[in-house]
């Protein structure tokens, strides 16, 4: 019996590409369960204050921003920076009127009229030490940039 070899060509060649696809999605699950991004918004220097009526929230803030502020009084935004809200509010200010924007923009493309209020959330997380006038002048400049729902972040004492 005489067999022929046979020349594979790359027409014959097919690659199946199936495994591949299905480790990629499996690979993609897993890092959406493991993941937690939120945590990336905490800031370890910032100690919440204690508080009995302090409760878990049924729903999650809308488009949330968070501003971080330690004891010292030093508010921590996004992108690593930082600033005095009494002596350097217009960092602050700036910060907030490009987040206060980018609301605008998002909710224009949803079909919402910005003109009744931004939708997004400032999330204050204050240390327990913060002084008070500092969170009330952030809270003065987001109402002037134009936002008006505000959360403020404590732990429940034990």
């Amino acid at each position: 019996m005489k067999l022929r070899k046979s020349h594979s060509t790359s027409e014959d060649a097919v690659l199946d590409m199936t495994p591949m696809i299905d480790m990629t999605f499996q690979l993609i699950a897993f890092f959406m369960f493991t993941l937690n991004f939120s945590n990336d918004l905490l800031d370890e220097r910032v100690r919440l204050p204690l508080a009995d009526s302090a409760t878990p929230t049924t729903q999650s803030p809308q488009s949330p921003i968070y501003i971080n502020m330690s004891r010292d009084g030093m508010v921590y935004l996004l992108g690593g920076e930082s600033a005095d809200p009494q002596a350097d509010a217009s960092t602050i200010r700036r910060h907030l009127a490009v987040e206060a924007q980018l609301a605008k923009v998002n909710m224009k493309v949803a079909g919402v009229d910005p003109t009744a209020g931004l939708w997004t959330t400032i999330v204050i997380r204050a240390d327990d030490n913060a002084p008070y006038g500092s969170v009330q002048k952030v809270i003065q400049i987001a109402q002037q940039t134009g936002f008006t729902k505000f959360w403020l972040r404590a732990t429940k004492s034990q």
